[in-house]
């Protein structure tokens, strides 16, 4: 299907203290632990399987999984992909080394440069 992500994609402990920039960012999610949902900022510490990664906002550490709604339940987590050409967001279902599927079953090509013609996308990074 396709190569995982690089760990440079990755962020430490802290928010921003790795590789400042092109850090994925979560959206939003609901961290295993933590009281309520969390939406600023949230990175990947790794990816521990297809569609699941170790997150932190800063306070708290998790594992969640992406999900095509709201982040409700612990463990939900939303990445948002921003298509090329102004059209609505979608939710990240799997984020592969040079792709993203979304929950509405379309796959777009990513990297860390501003997308720039139709099949690319943007992923949110810190």
């Amino acid at each position: 299907m396709g190569r995982p992500l690089k760990n440079i994609f990755f962020g430490g402990t802290e928010a921003g203290q790795d590789n400042p920039g092109i850090q994925l960012s979560i959206a939003s999610a609901f961290i295993p632990g933590a009281p309520a949902i969390s939406s600023t900022p949230i990175v990947i510490i790794r990816q521990v399987g297809t569609g699941r990664y170790q997150v932190t906002d800063g306070t708290y550490i998790g594992v969640v999984r992406l999900v095509g709604t709201a982040t409700a339940n612990p463990g939900d987590a939303n990445l948002v992909v921003t298509p090329y050409g102004g059209g609505p967001t979608e939710l990240a279902r799997v984020v592969l080394d040079r792709t993203v599927k979304t929950w509405s079953d379309n796959v777009y090509d990513w990297s860390i440069n501003a997308a720039t013609q139709v099949g690319q996308a943007n992923l949110p990074f810190v």
